[in-house]
């Protein structure tokens, strides 16, 4: 939860920035836009603004990229000592905690320890400032809107308090000629109240109009009731909701302020062109006059979600020029228009678009892969079926495609939905999808793996999947295809393999480490010990610390590819299970050395925190391998619980919960029900001769641990009872 806080403020200061800069340029062009276009031009300028920044853009919206890698390569000698002070300069918090000490119960795990006796443990580690931040900016946004939208529900009662319906029936006249001539036929209410001191417009959902106890004429009236009416008309009160939401989004940002006044300006002038238009001069000069009865008046402070019909003393000057001007300015609909539409289209397109699909691959922000993604659809087909090209992503040696399959008739529904007695599909086999280079003598790829992508996006007929290939060898990036031979022919969809993901290179200790936002391969020399434990190299040595200097294990980001088969012959690559941006990696630990990304060479020696290595457990064997609860969850580091009321076990580890129940296949994780079940093997919880709670390793790999059986077979092809389950953080 913390680190999607994290990326969604980070997000909020790039785009904020980027507003800033919008809103420096528009201010530069008003004098042009001034003397040229509208207010209402103006006006609707911001909202355009607004939406572009409010309406999820992804990569697609505003984005400015420059080749920034060899500068940052040429300065890096520059600033390392600058950085290296920093560091060590960096606030850093010492943490007091008090943990339990379990003692040896003989193993039970479903009944409580007799007796819990407590340590206390200090270190220090760096503060996360970072979330420091991004809870200030989202407790200030928060804080923010709730305040403006209580000061005007309270505005809102008190006016209705202190006022009464508008009893004279001349004006009320006045009202419904106005808006008949504004073809409004809404029920607007009129309230008066000695408390305002100009006439506003009031409400969302049921708007009202306050007028002032003061006496007006009749033509003062219909410039009065016009103008708030045009408001109405306008949509402005739902236009300053817009307002607040953005603002409170940009409290920080003194610009979204300057932005929020000027709007407030651009709105009355531009409501003020409306009242005045195709008037006589004398007309305009009482109109403005008016405007200046009501400066000599005002003091009430203004609330968002009203208008007012003063609109306050720093704007008067500039509605008081456009009243006094008889110059005609161009509304600018076009330009607005064109302006509008495409803040819209495009802003829904690439919500809907860009990264919808690997969404469902990755995890974190996938946005930063809006500008590698691509969406070149194309397709093949038969009179039985349809191969489609939705997206696809590629980097220096991986491939991540996601295509669909559509049936066109009866017969291949029933053909492509068939499954066996396991429910298993029959529609797939090992040659059912082709995927490979145009020429095999310039390029090569070893295996890959399909799968379905989310049933969300499936119908009877038709269904989405993703491709998933991390080894390729393509220097002369010659294009790829993908085929399937349900279709007659196997006609090919060709992919163009050009890369612009960046892939970062480190070589240290006899060990290349080449990595990129969704993959690593890593080179090593191969000794005896990766030989006998051939998990070792992949776990074992690979640690992370990342930029706000947390120490993650290899299996927290990244994921083995089943497809993998050179994990013993030197060579181990692996998709990250959630986007990880360049910058992200700090360093790379390996055998209690650490190496910074940005200069391998300062290397140093580190310790390593006995919860985050590798262990072994003696499992507990019937039939298969499975795992004592509660010594794994000691050996882990991980809380267990037992409740004796409802006999479950809950396990709580790295933020997240587990619970387990004897007699049940399936385990609720934060919330969520994973059910198992498997009909070749049992995997139902149950407590042991010993009093243990014994459950399937299964769920391990919920918990980004990576748990397998080793030494497990003997001669004769049974369990061998030495078998251990090696785990590893």
């Amino acid at each position: 939860m913390t680190e999607i806080i994290k990326q969604i403020f980070e997000q909020n200061v790039i785009s904020s920035i980027k507003f800033s800069v919008v809103i420096i340029l528009l201010l530069a062009l008003t004098k042009p836009v001034v003397k040229r276009y509208t207010a209402g031009f103006r006006y609707y300028s911001w909202l355009a603004v607004m939406l572009i920044f409010l309406i999820p853009f992804g990569k697609l919206g505003i984005s400015y990229k420059i080749p920034i890698s060899p500068v940052i390569m040429d300065i890096q000698s520059e600033t390392r000592d600058i950085r290296n002070w920093y560091e060590q300069k960096l606030p850093q918090q010492t943490v007091t905690k008090t943990v339990p000490v379990k003692p040896n119960n003989g193993g039970q795990a479903e009944n409580p320890p007799l007796e819990e006796t407590t340590a206390t443990v200090k270190y220090k580690t760096p503060i996360d400032v970072k979330l420091i931040l991004s809870v200030i900016w989202l407790v200030g946004a928060v804080l923010f809107l709730i305040l403006h939208i209580k000061r005007y529900f309270s505005f809102k009662r008190a006016v209705k308090r202190i006022s009464s319906p508008l009893c004279d029936e001349s004006t009320a006249d006045i009202l419904e000629s106005e808006k008949q001539k504004l073809k409004i036929t809404s029920d607007i209410p009129v309230r008066v109240s000695s408390a305002a001191d100009t006439p506003m417009l009031v409400g969302i959902i049921h708007p009202f109009i306050i007028l002032s106890e003061n006496e007006f004429s009749d033509d003062e009236l219909h410039f009065i009731f016009r103008h708030e009416l045009i408001h109405y008309k306008r949509k402005d009160i739902l236009y300053q909701l817009i307002t607040l939401i953005f603002i409170s989004l940009n409290w920080y940002n003194p610009f979204a302020y300057i932005m929020a006044r000027a709007i407030e300006i651009d709105g009355e002038t531009a409501c003020d062109e409306k009242v005045i238009k195709g008037k006589a001069y004398e007309t305009r000069v009482f109109y403005g006059e008016m405007l200046i009865n009501f400066l000599k008046t005002q003091n009430q402070k203004k609330s968002y979600m009203t208008t007012t019909f003063f609109g306050g003393k720093k704007g008067m000057k500039k509605r008081l020029t456009l009243i006094a001007s008889k110059k005609i300015r161009k509304k600018g609909t076009a330009a607005m228009a064109v302006l509008m539409a495409f803040t819209i289209a495009a802003s829904v397109c690439a919500a809907a678009m860009s990264n919808e699909f690997f969404d469902e691959v990755f995890s974190g922000d996938t946005s930063y892969l809006a500008d590698f993604v691509k969406t070149e659809r194309q397709s093949v087909s038969d009179e039985n079926y349809t191969l489609t090209l939705e997206q696809y992503l590629v980097a220096e040696k991986q491939a991540v495609v996601i295509f669909s399959i559509e049936a066109q008739t009866d017969a291949a529904i029933a053909e492509f939905n068939a499954v066996d007695e396991r429910g298993n599909s029959t529609f797939w086999d090992m040659d059912t999808i082709g995927f490979g280079p145009v020429d095999y003598d310039k390029a090569y790829r070893s295996g890959f793996s399909t799968g379905s992508l989310n049933k969300k996006f499936d119908t009877e007929r038709k269904r989405y999947f993703v491709l998933e290939c991390n080894s390729i060898d393509n220097k002369d990036k010659i294009d790829f295809y993908i085929c399937t031979n349900k279709i007659k022919g196997s006609p090919k969809i060709f992919i163009p393999m050009e890369s612009n993901i960046e892939t970062k290179t480190l070589k240290f200790d006899n060990i290349e480490v080449q990595y990129n936002p969704i993959s690593i391969e890593l080179s090593y020399p191969v000794t005896e010990k990766n030989v006998c434990d051939w998990c070792g190299i992949r776990t074992n040595y690979f640690y992370f610390r990342m930029k706000n200097g947390e120490i993650k294990t290899f299996n927290q980001l990244y994921r083995q590819d089943g497809s993998n088969i050179e994990a013993n012959a030197g060579h181990f690559r692996a998709w990250a299970k959630r986007i990880i941006k360049p910058d992200e990696i700090k360093s790379i630990i390996v055998n209690d050395t650490e190496y910074p990304t940005d200069d391998v060479s300062n290397s140093k020696k580190i310790e390593i925190d006995n919860l985050l290595k590798p262990f072994t457990i003696k499992p507990y064997i019937k039939e298969h391998l499975w795992l004592p609860l509660r010594e794994f969850c000691e050996k882990l580091g991980a809380d267990i619980v037992w409740n004796e009321s409802d006999r479950t076990a809950t396990v709580t580890y790295r933020g997240s919960t587990y619970v387990f129940a004897p007699g049940s296949t399936k385990v609720i994780i934060d919330g969520e029900t994973a059910d198992y079940y498997n009909k070749e093997y049992d995997q139902t919880t149950f407590i042991d001769e010993r009093g243990r709670m014994i459950v399937t390793p299964s769920f391990t790999e919920r918990m980004d641990i990576d748990c397998h059986g080793y030494n497990m077979y003997n001669e004769n092809g049974g369990i061998n009872p030495n078998a251990m389950m090696h785990i590893a953080p």
